[in-house]
């Protein structure tokens, strides 16, 4: 169906319905009056405009408005009176309006006992009055000396409870409550109780003889409590169809009462009817806010439950291990992915001494990163070493998330362990190579020994510590005998062999950690001996070149027909007027001098006062040539 045709329909609606209810109104009457006693035209109007947009709200009025002014007419009912009563009703819808506008409200907040309770004094209180000022005026307009007042009494008494019982009548049976109804689980139970209310609503109102009006109420509160606020709608438009009814026919209980007038008869059947609504909605509305409130619950729940098995299938199925513990090193939860990471079953990494399977150098740290979390940090990274089933050990780097309960105090962390084991055997191989390059770098190719660049930078250490702390630090300068003659008469192979026979030896001679060992060019080797006096150098230097000697490698061009070595001894305590080059120029000339005096031997230089004098050794024992 096209929205226009959708509209015309809906407009013809009104205006059958606008006659409808003022020609049902107007019929009601017992006799013609100036003010109508029972007014439904209001109350299913101001229903109308609160449920429609606010754009279609005029439409609305006008068609509706068209229709119960032709309904009075059809009924004989339209003149000043008539009139009168059309203005109190705008004002009314007007009223209202702007009354339920400004407080905020909605229609949905019929539902809620507040929100009842603020239409039930926006529309049926304060309008109503504020209708009634026009009535009012009239009166005094008529008799400004002796106003009457009575007819505007009784329209209020009769306008205000016809709002209070249709209007919630529109309100709860909109379409989009009311068609929850009719879906097929709810479809038989709601057609069986309109079916029980119609029937002991007709059994009620259609007889003169029995008060029976009693007999309502408990259908009409089962619909209530079994369909909610749109159960109070449907089951107060029974009633007041049936109700209504009834007197149109002639038929009605409120014949029985002993008051002959018919108008007091009508208006206590608007009062039972307003005690019904009274009943009805507010159980309606708490009925619906606990539904609502189960609903919530339920889809919290549900919420919940989905998150908790996203979560888990999330966990189940990471390849890191998702961990939850307590600060008290209970574990609570591992994910599967230990059992491939680890070898461990779950049940057997959850277990209470699970925290003896950390690597005990790593264990103080994973206490510090979990006392961490405990003192207020939200995330703690931390690496250590963890067991696996097979005894080996794997390297996990933890992400731990501190876990808060109610109160904000850190009551769990949850870790997400990741497996880093080939990248710290990585690590560990980078951090190898470049120790062994920084080796190569530092050490002689052919013998074995630091080369001279490691000895450049040690000796300046070695310096500037010694001008620190007022020590003295010596330095031996060997050269082996004749090896250029070795070299002319073995070959260089040979000879290569020999500068490492002498590179072995000076080292098994020299013991101690921070002594140096270092070719010094050639066949060229020096020794640093840090913290040690000329006595002590002496001892070292005799002890190398007998060691060289005691090695009886041959050398038929030397006089000892054995590989010999000459040494220079050079010691100072280093000081800010000096350098290391001093030490070294000392050294130099006392190799030479040994070289002079007959190899074989050690020549000691004074450096105290900057000069490099020769200080003459003690003859020592030479081997004789064999």
């Amino acid at each position: 169906m096209k929205v226009w045709q959708r509209t015309c329909l809906g407009h013809a609606a009104l205006l059958l319905g606008g006659a409808a209810a003022a020609a049902v109104t107007i019929r009601l009457l017992p006799e013609p009056a100036p003010v109508l006693p029972f007014w439904l035209g209001d109350g299913l109007l101001l229903g109308l405009l609160l449920t429609a947009p606010p754009g279609r709200r005029a439409a609305i009025a006008v068609a509706f408005g068209l229709g119960a002014a032709t309904g009075c007419a059809l009924m004989g009912a339209f003149g000043p009176p008539a009139l009168m009563t059309a203005l109190s009703g705008l004002v009314l819808m007007l009223t209202a309006l702007a009354l339920s506008q400004r407080r905020g409200w909605h229609v949905a907040d019929c539902g809620t006992p507040a929100g009842m309770a603020r239409f039930a004094f926006a529309a049926t209180l304060l309008a109503p009055i504020a209708a009634a000022v026009p009535l009012a005026v009239q009166a005094i307009a008529l008799a400004p000396d002796t106003p009457d007042f009575l007819p505007c009494l009784r329209w209020l008494m009769a306008e205000s409870p016809g709002v209070a019982v249709v209007l919630p009548i529109v309100l709860a049976l909109r379409r989009s409550d009311v068609m929850l109804l009719l879906v097929p689980p709810l479809l038989g139970s709601t057609l069986m109780l309109i079916a029980l209310h119609l029937f002991v609503s007709g059994l009620a109102f259609l007889q003169s003889s029995m008060p029976l009006g009693f007999l309502v109420f408990p259908t009409l509160l089962l619909m209530v409590a079994r369909l909610g606020t749109p159960g109070a709608g449907i089951g107060l438009l029974i009633l007041l169809a049936v109700s209504l009814g009834g007197p149109l026919a002639g038929i009605s209980p409120a014949r029985m009462l002993t008051a002959v007038d018919p108008s007091e008869r009508l208006l206590f059947l608007h009062g039972y009817l307003l005690v019904c609504s009274l009943v009805a909605y507010p159980m309606g509305a708490a009925v619906v806010g606990r539904r609502r409130m189960n609903q919530a619950l339920a889809d919290q729940h549900a919420r919940l439950g989905r998150n908790e098995s996203l979560y888990r299938l999330l966990a189940d199925h990471a390849s890191d291990i998702i961990t939850r513990v307590r600060f008290d090193g209970r574990r609570v939860y591992v994910s599967p992915s230990v059992t491939e990471v680890l070898g461990w079953s779950v049940a057997e990494a959850i277990q209470p001494d699970w925290q003896a399977n950390v690597h005990e150098d790593d264990r103080e740290g994973f206490a510090a990163a979990r006392e961490q979390l405990r003192a207020g940090a939200d995330v703690v990274t931390n690496t250590y070493r963890f067991r696996r089933k097979d005894g080996s050990w794997a390297w996990l780097e933890a992400r731990m998330h501190v876990v808060r309960g109610a109160d904000g105090a850190p009551k769990e962390f949850v870790a997400n362990s990741r497996d880093i084991t080939r990248q710290k055997e990585a690590e560990q191989a980078l951090e190898f190579a470049l120790a062994e390059l920084a080796e190569q770098a530092s050490t002689d190719g052919l013998t074995g020994v630091a080369n001279r660049r490691r000895f450049d930078e040690a000796l300046d250490q070695e310096w500037r510590r010694a001008q620190r702390s007022g020590e003295p630090l010596a330095l031996l300068l060997i050269d082996a005998d004749q090896f250029k003659s070795y070299n002319d008469r073995y070959g260089h192979q040979e000879g290569d062999d020999c500068l490492r026979m002498i590179a072995r030896t000076i080292a098994a001679s020299v013991r101690r950690p921070h002594d140096l060992v270092a070719r010094y060019g050639g066949e060229e080797f020096v020794v640093i001996l840090p913290v040690t006096d000329l006595e002590g150098a002496r001892r070292v230097a005799e002890h190398i070149r007998a060691a060289v000697e005691n090695a009886e490698q041959p050398h038929e061009g030397n006089a000892d027909g054995v590989v010999t070595v000459s040494i220079g001894i050079a010691t100072t305590t280093p000081d800010l007027h000096h350098t290391a080059a001093t030490l070294i120029e000392a050294a130099d000339q006392a190799l030479y001098a040994a070289k002079r005096n007959g190899r074989n031997r050690a020549e000691a230089a004074d450096t105290q006062a900057g000069s490099a004098n020769v200080i003459p050794l003690r003859p020592h024992l030479r081997r004789s040539a064999t």
